[in-house]
């Protein structure tokens, strides 16, 4: 579905209203961090800015850890500025224009992408 990136990251709540979902992951342990609540009516941008700006880190290792591009241009300062800090500079660029990241070779990651591979297209 579109902007997965940032549906994933919201749920509706009563109000009626759309709350982050990692706001109430910081609050469970900074008690005076306040959550973050838009009207329903909310268009994808202002809550992606939301995501880019106050979560950065934990929104793109959890899109990347659930296979989530984020294709959105807006949010890519805020993607590259974390793959540089992260170390992932070793990147190149799908046909979607999202960075594809690229292990470093071994046996190992070998058989893992292989292994991805079968898995992900059926290959049975």
């Amino acid at each position: 579905s579109k902007a997965r990136d940032v549906w994933t990251f919201y749920e509706d709540s009563p109000g009626p209203k759309r709350t982050c979902l990692l706001c109430k992951y910081v609050q469970a342990s900074k008690k005076d961090h306040v959550v973050k609540h838009y009207g329903l009516g909310t268009g994808t941008g202002p809550l992606r800015r939301h995501l880019y700006e106050r979560h950065a880190d934990d929104w793109i290792s959890r899109c990347d850890q659930l296979h989530i591009p984020i294709t959105a241009k807006e949010a890519q300062p805020a993607v590259a500025d974390y793959r540089r800090r992260q170390g992932q500079n070793n990147t190149s660029t799908s046909h979607s224009g999202q960075p594809v990241l690229r292990r470093p070779f071994s046996n190992e990651a070998f058989v893992d992408a292989i292994i991805e591979f079968i898995v992900a297209d059926d290959q049975v």
